[in-house]
This record gives C-alpha cells, structure tokens and sequence, in this order.
C-alpha cells in the first residue's frame, strides 16, 4: 500500500488481478483462475475491494492534511481549531449622508439601491457635520448582493440624501474552501493574545477586515495609541458580537480604546462592561494610469483592465496596508479576473496616485478605498 518513502500506491484494478493470480499460484499451483471459474471470480471481486479501500484509504489522508482537505473534512480540521466556515455573508457599503448640519442618521436607517431595490441598513449612529456623515451599512439580504458605486441613493429621511462612493464589499452564501484553507493556515498553536482575538474576531458573521495594534511602552505611540493601550479595529460585523467576542478573550484585560463603544453584560457576574473598539476611516484615493501601446493593443481592454485593478485594490489593500504604485502594476499588465491572463500590446505604464509618484502610507486604523470615478485610464501611442 505504501512505498519506501511513505507515498501511497494505488494500483489499477487490472494491476491488482494480476498481482493476486501471481498470489493464488503461491497458494494454489497452476490451478482454473480464469474470470468464470470459481477462484476467478473471488479474484476479480477481491481485487476491486483492495482498489476501493486503497482509495478510501487515500480520502482519508488527504481530508486530513490542511492543504488538500475540502468541504466536511476541511471543516472538521476547522472546528479542531475554534474557526467555523461562514455562511449568509452580507454585503457591506460605505454610505455617505449629504444634507444640513445636526441632522441625525439613526442606526437601522434603511437605505436602497435603486437598480435592484436592495436594501441596507446603517451600523452606527451619526449626526451630519459640515454638510456630510459616512457610515458602514449591512445589506438585509445575505449572499452576493451587488452594490457597485453610485447605485444606492435612496433614504426616508427627510431633506437628506446618499449615495455610496464606492463599491461595497460583497458577501457570499457560503465561504469557499480556499478562503476558509486560508484561515485554517493563518492558525498556529502558539499564536499570541493578539492573534488569537483575530482568529475569534473573523469567525463573526459579515466581519471583513481586522486590524490590532498594542502600545506596550510608557508613552503615546507613533499611531497615537496611549500608553498600555490596545486599539482593536473592525470592519464589518455587528457591534455587540464583537464586544463579546473581545470580552471573552484575554486581550479584554489590557486598556482598550476605540471610536467605538459597546457594553456587554458579563454572564456569570451580571456585572455590565464597556468595551472600546474601532471603525476603520475610509481614504479616498485618486489613479491616473496612462498605457504607452501598440499595434496589438486591444482597445476593448481598457474595460477589462479597469475593472481588474479595482477589483485587484479592494482584494489586495484591507485595514493599515500602504497604497504601493509598484503593486498596481500587476492588475494592469494581467487580468486579476482571468487567472492572471497578459493582456497584450502594453509598451509602457506610468501610475500617480493622487496626482504624485509617490506611495500612500496607510495608518493602522485606516483603510484605502478607490472608486470606478477616481480611477482615470489614458491610452497613448
């Protein structure tokens, strides 16, 4: 069954018929195994039993190893671990609320895409200030609900009106398995306070990206964190979830701090505790590539390669990643939608950000957004 090295041979049935006639002359001496005697007909049935169990035997080791195993083995790795695979995933938008200074935008306002009719609700509460009020909004309706830029600009309160700047985060009916492989490989047995929070934190439906930074020294740290302070960053997810999933956790006994607050209830005290964390600040960013081309350039890829770098931004910059020019030259010399596909006739690239050659340094409770309208493409000789 196995070789020298450990590697598991499955032999063919036909490699097994042949191996066990040579086994029943040891036993038996030139006697009938043709396929209508007696004999041959237990070989024939022996040896179909040894190829199904040599392959069962190969599901087996393969559903235990955290790199091949898929679906109900995947997930029992999982569970060994405290992370569980994620189903009814929302979608999450940042909605920007334009209209006079004090008006209030409750938690659970409701808001619509007016091409689908979809709606969302607010996370947090807010006040309009100096004309505007973004905030986070959880699609009602889990699975893939689209909300591409400047599709939502529908609310019930009065004198106000929104719109979503950017695209939103889409959600899924159930996590794949090479999203959840990729959180099962993140675990380590030895994993710090602060990385065990994380893991927790992620298992949380509609959570998309965290962020923990600690000040571990005497003073007020370069991020502006106070001494002996942990700020806990998350984006998505609901409020109390995270409360309690940080209260529950080690990391709940260090000075935490945070835009926003939660109080959670202790189960075996009744005791009542508040808890910091933060809502990461959207940065808007502005793209002007300019493509030097030839003759084999395909002008009908200027579509492709913009909905490639957006595409390739919002998957590759999450919570505190700097905004590097260097990195966007990937999604606009391949297809990030077709498995890395070269697109063709491209001579030369030249990206600013922002108007400038210059990388966008991102703070730990920050994260970078850019929008179809602020990504500008231009195709020269």
């Amino acid at each position: 069954m196995f070789d020298e090295n450990g590697k598991l041979i499955i032999n063919t049935l036909e490699e097994n018929i042949s191996l066990f006639q040579d086994k029943y002359k040891v036993t038996f001496g030139e006697i009938d195994i043709a396929p209508t005697s007696a004999l041959g007909v237990d070989l024939a049935i022996t040896s179909e039993i040894k190829k199904i169990a040599d392959e069962n035997v190969q599901e087996a080791l393969i559903q235990n190893s955290p790199y091949e195993a898929i679906d109900t083995g995947l997930e029992n790795l999982c569970f060994l671990r405290g992370i569980k695979r994620k189903k009814d995933e929302h979608s999450i938008v940042l909605a920007s609320f334009v209209g006079l200074d004090g008006t209030i935008v409750e938690k659970n306002s409701i808001i619509k895409n007016t091409l689908t009719d979809e709606e969302f609700t607010t996370n947090e509460r807010g006040v309009i200030t100096e004309g505007t009020f973004s905030v986070y909004a959880t699609a009602i309706n889990s699975g893939r609900i689209i909300c591409d830029a400047g599709t939502i600009t529908t609310t019930d309160i009065q004198d106000v009106s929104v719109n979503n700047p950017y695209d939103g985060i889409v959600g899924f009916d159930l996590e794949s398995n090479t999203e959840l492989r990729k959180r099962l490989l993140a675990y380590d047995n030895s994993l710090n306070i602060d990385e065990d929070i994380q893991l927790k934190l992620s298992n949380i439906q509609n959570v998309k990206f965290i962020n923990i930074e600690s000040n571990k020294t005497l003073e007020i740290d370069t991020n502006g964190i106070p001494a002996k302070s942990t700020s806990v960053v998350v984006l998505g997810g609901d409020g109390k979830s995270i409360a309690k999933t940080i209260f529950k956790s080690a990391i709940a006994d260090r000075n935490l701090v945070g835009n926003t607050q939660e109080v959670v209830v202790s189960e075996i005290s009744n005791k009542e505790y508040v808890i910091n964390f933060s809502r990461p600040e959207p940065v808007s960013l502005t793209v002007k590539v300019t493509i030097t081309k030839n003759s084999k350039f395909n002008p009908n890829d200027v579509g492709v390669i913009k909905e490639s770098i957006l595409d390739f931004f919002q998957y590759k910059f999450k919570i505190a990643n700097d905004v590097l020019i260097d990195t966007l030259y990937i999604p606009i010399q391949q297809d990030f939608n077709s498995n890395n596909s070269f697109f063709t006739g491209i001579e030369s690239i030249d990206i600013k950000i922002n108007d400038e050659y210059n990388n966008v340094p991102i703070l730990y409770n920050q994260y970078a957004v850019l929008g179809n309208q602020d990504l500008i493409i231009i195709v020269t000789e």
